[in-house]
């Protein structure tokens, strides 16, 4: 697995670096080895977030089963799309075996 570097936030449909240019490296629990390296949020990235939930909400909350199942599906789809990629990161990240971070990336898109 190569490593993930400039990892941004998805804050209200925008990729956001973190404002003081920190970051949070992930470390593969067996090698040691960095996985991952992703922007480090603040206090501030936080409320941003909490504020686009809030003005989402509304949309969302309007919306009948049928729709909020297929936003579900078209995840679970995404999922099960990229089953080995998510298993590998899993991995990586976690320490898990194959068949367990297999297994709960699957529980994950099963559960959309």
């Amino acid at each position: 697995m190569s490593i993930r570097t400039n990892i941004q936030m998805l804050i209200n449909d925008h990729g956001r670096g973190a404002s003081d240019g920190r970051t949070s490296e992930r470390l593969n629990r067996i090698t040691g080895m960095v996985v991952t390296c992703a922007a480090a949020a603040t206090v501030e990235h936080a409320e941003a977030a909490c504020e686009a939930a809030r003005q989402a909400f509304p949309t969302w909350s309007e919306l009948d089963p049928n729709a909020r199942r297929t936003c579900h599906s078209k995840t679970a789809d995404i999922i099960e799309q990229r089953v080995a990629d998510f298993t590998e990161l899993v991995m990586s990240e976690t320490g898990a075996t194959a068949s367990w971070a297999g297994f709960n990336v699957k529980l994950a898109a099963s559960m959309g």
